[in-house]
């Protein structure tokens, strides 16, 4: 016998397995990220590859700031041995996600560079 919870948008089937070969699917945690533009919206995504990715990107920009090139590959270099998935797919939406709460920013120059936001900076 199958049973599932029903939770809003959500990807992926974790399947368990019971006794006498019986599974049951339990659904991924999901976060619905922001996105910087008002009117916009971002993606809905593992929690778990959210926080890994938000991870690696917060600890990247502690040291120094970043073109959005050099940023998308040192995302990739720090989790595409741990992600399933595209590593710089998930780089973006969630640093697009990290700009809309204010824990990175986005410079105004010609190419901009990311940094941490006053929001981590005062933590």
């Amino acid at each position: 016998m199958r049973y599932q919870c029903r939770i809003k948008k959500i990807i992926d089937y974790l399947p368990l397995q019971l006794t006498n070969n019986q599974f049951i699917e339990m659904k991924e945690a999901v976060i619905q990220t922001l996105h910087p533009e008002s009117g916009k919206k971002n993606k809905v995504i593992a929690l778990a590859k959210y926080e890994l990715v938000k991870s690696a990107i917060l600890e990247i920009l502690q040291s120094r700031q970043l073109s959005h090139t050099e940023l998308m590959e040192a995302i990739h270099e720090r989790v595409s041995d741990t992600l399933s998935g595209n590593a710089q797919w998930y780089g973006e939406t969630v640093k697009l996600d990290l700009e809309a709460r204010g824990l990175i920013q986005r410079s105004k120059t010609k190419p901009p560079v990311y940094s941490l936001g006053l929001a981590d900076q005062t933590e």
